[in-house]
């Protein structure tokens, strides 16, 4: 029997993966789930904090793609390990998935997860480019992806400053 939450799960999942990178398909598998939201952990505390507000963007982003409850009770309660544990795993010559089909994704996503606290400090940006550099992404589309993010920053101020001119409450 399907509950009404493991379908609006699933649903929504499939929206935020067809807005987001264009797919049909959202992915099922934990363990690449777990992976990916715990490299965007690592990044975004190698400033040394893994911020509360960096915290709940990473298990919003988790729970929006459709990662189980086993996955966001494991980034509740995660302590990040450093880059270098996270680059044991993550390297281009391991074959890992995140490497052949999500590494810019994982890249961009990183700048997301570090910035969530309105803060993307410098470690965190060279995180960031050691763990795209580690999984074969060139320092030229790293650059891209985070003047990308820093524009849809940009952006998201401008478009709530017209929505809400008033301010938010």
């Amino acid at each position: 029997m399907s509950t009404d939450l493991s379908d609006r799960i699933v649903t929504t999942a499939h929206w935020v993966f067809k807005e987001y990178c264009d797919f049909d398909n959202i992915v099922t598998k934990t363990s690449v789930i777990l992976n990916y939201m715990t490299a965007l952990m690592e990044v975004a505390a190698a400033d040394g904090v893994l911020s509360e507000a960096e915290r709940r963007w990473i298990i919003g982003f988790a729970n929006a793609t459709g990662a189980p409850q086993v996955v966001l009770d494991q980034l509740q309660n995660y302590q990040a390990k450093g880059m270098d544990e996270l680059l044991k795993v993550f390297h281009i010559e391991s074959g890992h998935v995140h490497g052949k089909y999500a590494l810019l994704s994982l890249i961009y996503d990183g700048f997301r997860a570090a910035g969530a606290d309105e803060e993307l400090h410098p470690k965190e940006v060279e995180a960031i480019y050691a763990l795209g550099k580690t999984l074969g992404a060139d320092a030229k589309q790293i650059k891209q992806l985070y003047e990308l993010y820093m524009e849809e920053v940009q952006l998201r101020c401008k478009r709530l400053a017209i929505i809400f001119p008033h301010g938010r409450s």
